[in-house]
């Protein structure tokens, strides 16, 4: 099982053992504490609530339009993961809705990903192995 998501989640915490998992679960324990985790959550949902998703809902009831709800909290899921996951705001809930090329991508790579449980393993480490098919269209959506 590493070896079919290594390409997703190479030595993160989840794919590791021994010192290597050791070492990553106390540098990562802090962040992942309830009470600061919660925290976290909290104020990036407060922040994402009243910055982006009731302006956008607003907008969408000016405009008599019916917003994608599916979408819309697919955005917000995201940018409220990479908030509190890695401190950053990808900003994909904007009234624009601006494109999201790193959802798409993280999607792809998990449905690819997920995809090599069902074939068998010869043949999607054949095609990693010759970057081609699904493999390459992994490479290409995250630069690998």
């Amino acid at each position: 099982m590493q070896f079919v998501f290594s390409d997703l989640l190479g030595d993160g915490l989840l794919l590791v053992d021994g010192e290597k998992w050791k070492t990553q679960r106390h540098f990562l324990s802090h962040i992942f504490h309830a009470d600061t985790f919660c925290y976290r959550v909290k104020s990036s949902t407060i922040k994402e609530l009243p910055g982006h998703l009731i302006p956008l809902f607003s907008i969408a009831a000016t405009n008599k339009t019916t917003p994608d709800l599916q979408d819309i909290f697919h955005r917000l899921t995201f940018d409220i993961l990479c908030q509190v996951g890695f401190s950053h705001d990808p900003k994909y809930l904007l009234p624009s809705l601006p494109e999201k090329p790193l959802i798409d991508a993280f999607e792809t790579a998990i449905k690819i990903s997920m995809g090599r449980f069902t074939c068998p393993s010869i043949l999607w480490k054949a095609k990693n192995l010759l970057n081609i098919g699904s493999e390459e269209n992994l490479r290409s959506n995250f630069g690998l």
